[in-house]
């Protein structure tokens, strides 16, 4: 598993993180330690996470572009529903090989609160490796 830092988030505030997974991975499952409400788009580039900062939940990614979007899970409804349990799994990959010459081993996360509140969120994602 690998975990965002416990932060304080205002009401519809968005941080982002540069989390370590693997080169190419498969996700099962999200969870928030204490059932906030939350939003988590996971990218395989940098790049890629800045280009689509502005994109509302409820707008879909653009099909047929290389958006670089591995996951866009929106969960909000309190501790109900997490652990969510991926079905069917997620698989991604970084991407920055394809700027570089070597492929890394991160994610670049966003996490957003959708809380009304100011909240505490660490959101943890559980996967395995395929490509170390």
């Amino acid at each position: 598993t690998v975990s965002t830092a416990n932060d304080s988030y205002t009401a519809a505030q968005r941080r982002t993180y540069s989390l370590t997974l693997a080169k190419s991975c498969m996700i099962w499952r999200v969870t928030e330690a204490t059932g906030k409400k939350f939003r988590l788009q996971l990218y395989s580039t940098s790049a890629a996470r800045t280009a689509d900062a502005t994109r509302a939940h409820t707008i879909p990614l653009a099909l047929g572009t290389q958006h670089g979007c591995i996951l866009d899970l929106y969960i909000n409804q309190n501790q109900a529903v997490t652990p969510w349990m991926l079905s069917p799994v997620v698989f991604g990959s970084n991407n920055d090989g394809n700027i570089s010459s070597t492929q890394a081993t991160t994610v670049y996360a966003s996490v957003e609160s959708i809380e009304t509140t100011t909240q505490n969120i660490q959101v943890t994602i559980s996967f395995v490796p395929l490509e170390s």
